[in-house]
């Protein structure tokens, strides 16, 4: 509750916040809200225009109704995104933690490994991953998931050289603390706030990414709805149904948004050093 009467300080951060809670409520309530499934094709309704009685965003090119697919296609961008960046923060976590708190040869081998992946953008090593494993909501998470580790670890293993040398750490291993309490009772609650706000920024990232291989073909397959292929869809049809292409699209700038306000209202409220 303390958390949030501060975040009411930052107006813009909370309304974003309401809208990724509206969302993910809308994911999980897809079921209920959905007044079609989004897979139901009735080809005599096929391009049914903005406003149509029944179908208030209009329909596709097999008579699919925009609304719910566009409700069942949030399940699957946030369910990507999420799954992907809480893949990379587990294993970047770990790795960024050992190599910082080890220092040493350790240190150096796995943050030149880090600087190797991340040299290459991250949606190339995606492609890369999703061209081994082939095209699928798992390929997509793998793929999102190794292309976020090198940030997640560069990102702990500066955290962690920040304050293992810091006098309360240095008083725990006087009294005999082995590192992996070290780690888990002092170093991972300092750096817990800058993780955290780096995850919302990756979640916006982990949507806008899941979409560009769904708009590509290398994501979740034809007729499982996902706002990236609603995007391929929306291109080839702009004429007959330019309302596919403008909700999906619409539906991925408000949740990319939204997580990046979101993220920056959590950087100033996590930092004592950062003003309004």
């Amino acid at each position: 509750m303390d958390f949030l009467k501060r975040l009411r300080r930052y107006p813009v951060a909370l309304a974003a916040g309401l809208c990724i809670l509206a969302v993910v409520l809308t994911a999980l309530f897809a079921p209920v809200l959905a007044p079609y499934d989004p897979d139901e094709m009735d080809t005599a309704t096929r391009f049914a225009p903005l406003g149509t009685p029944g179908h208030w965003l209009g329909t596709d090119e097999f008579g699919r109704d925009i609304l719910s697919r566009i409700i069942y296609g949030s399940r699957v961008s946030l369910l990507v995104a999420f799954t992907a960046v809480a893949v990379a923060l587990a294993a970047g976590g770990v790795l960024g933690v050992l190599a910082g708190f080890s220092g040493g040869v350790a240190d150096v081998l796995l943050m030149r490994l880090m600087d190797l992946l991340f040299a290459i953008p991250a949606l190339m090593v995606a492609l890369g991953v999703v061209g081994l494993l082939g095209p699928s909501a798992f390929s997509v998470v793998v793929a999102l998931g190794v292309a976020y580790t090198p940030l997640f670890a560069r990102i702990a293993r500066s955290a962690v050289v920040g304050v293992r040398s810091a006098a309360y750490i240095e008083a725990a291993r006087a009294m005999g603390a082995s590192p992996a309490r070290l780690i888990r009772c002092e170093v991972l609650p300092n750096i817990l706030p800058i993780l955290l706000v780096q995850v919302t920024a990756s979640l916006a990232w982990g949507i806008l990414d899941e979409a560009s291989l769904g708009f590509l073909g290398l994501g979740v397959q034809p007729p499982t709805s996902s706002w990236g292929a609603m995007l391929t869809t929306g291109r080839q049809y702009m004429y007959q149904a330019p309302s596919i292409a403008l909700f999906a699209g619409a539906a991925v700038l408000v949740v990319v948004f939204a997580f990046n306000l979101f993220g920056d209202g959590l950087r100033d409220l996590l930092d004592p050093r950062s003003s309004r």
